[in-house]
């Protein structure tokens, strides 16, 4: 068995799962035969609004990656990495110049390409930059209009732009997501799931004790907000994933949140839930095996909108022992 009692620290939240997040990609050309990507949505939120997503450092949270820096203004910069612990400046950092700013309505970001592209790439990016514009509909939304251009030609920029045709789509999902309330019709998630509501629409990822271990959850409401599913995935090189599904509901004989937890071995367990948005403790549970049977219990603890900490326990010889504490934070879908 791999840490089930991690299961139990799922939440969920208002943000609309990014799968379901209404986008378009259009490839367009430009009157001197220059390549433009085009990605774009439509939002029911005013421009000054969405405006903030970008323009603050929360806002830019919630959608471009769990670290930001932003220095927002003409000759400004973003800077951000989607490795919360390595942080802005650690490895795997994105900066991003600001070339100018119309507040409201227009950005244009300046691309520098990461070591994660070729020498000859970096060296050719002098032009790749994304113009972002904001326009307002007559039902008083908002048409985000993404334009990235600047593209070097040969083989390496045709797979360079195909790489950014898939994640541009991506992040204006996410953004789509932010602004959004959460799927399925309801204007919001059950109140009694409430205390665990910031993790939904959203993957979050920690690396166990051991350093090479992942586990990976990713959070969707279900059925009107009454409902809500953590599909999580436990990853290590050289061994099979290890896969589980947690789903939590409000019990009404016990009146109390409970939650179903099963997994790809055919084990399961049952448990509730109390606490409120800041801690969540999961009393003791049994995890059931054909033969055998575990006593755990969890706790979880927010640290901020981009990262809890998890802790389980194991009840052994009548004593509870420390099976872990992980730092979970969120990655992209």
């Amino acid at each position: 068995m791999k840490t089930p009692t991690l299961i139990v620290l799922a939440a969920a939240g208002a943000a609309a799962a990014a799968a379901q997040a209404q986008t378009m990609v259009t490839h367009q050309k430009s009157a001197s035969g220059e390549r433009v990507l085009l990605v774009e949505a439509t939002v029911a939120q005013p421009p000054e609004r969405v405006w903030k997503a970008f323009a603050t450092e929360e806002g830019a949270r919630c959608w471009v990656a769990p670290a930001v820096k932003l220095d927002f203004r003409t000759g400004g910069s973003m800077q951000s990495n989607y490795d919360a612990k390595a942080g802005v400046g650690g490895p795997g950092t994105i900066r991003l110049g600001i070339t100018n700013v119309i507040e409201n309505e227009l950005l244009t970001y300046k691309i520098k390409l990461t070591d994660s592209f070729s020498k000859q790439l970096q060296a050719e990016d002098g032009n790749l930059q994304e113009v972002v514009r904001l326009e307002r509909q007559p039902d008083g939304g908002t048409r985000v209009v993404a334009q990235m251009l600047g593209w070097g030609t040969g083989p390496e920029w045709d797979k360079t732009y195909d790489f950014f045709a898939k994640g541009n789509d991506w992040s204006l999902k996410q953004l789509v997501n932010c602004l959004a309330g959460p799927p399925g019709g309801a204007a919001s998630p059950s109140p009694k799931l409430a205390p665990m509501a910031f993790l939904a629409g959203q993957c979050w990822r920690g690396t166990m004790p051991d350093g090479k271990t992942t586990d990976t959850h990713c959070f969707d409401w279900l059925l009107n907000g009454h409902y809500l599913r953590d599909h999580h995935v436990v990853r290590s090189a050289g061994r099979p994933d290890y896969v589980g599904e947690s789903l939590y509901y409000f019990d009404h004989e016990r009146k109390q949140v409970a939650y179903l937890y099963y997994e790809n071995n055919g084990n399961y367990s049952r448990g509730l839930v109390m606490g409120d948005d800041k801690r969540l403790v999961f009393p003791d549970a049994q995890f059931l095996m054909p033969d055998s049977k575990l006593t755990y219990r969890a706790s979880w603890t927010r640290i901020d909108d981009n990262s809890y900490q998890a802790t389980s326990e194991f009840l052994k010889g009548g004593k509870w022992e420390l099976e872990q504490t992980v730092k979970f934070s969120r990655v992209p879908r």
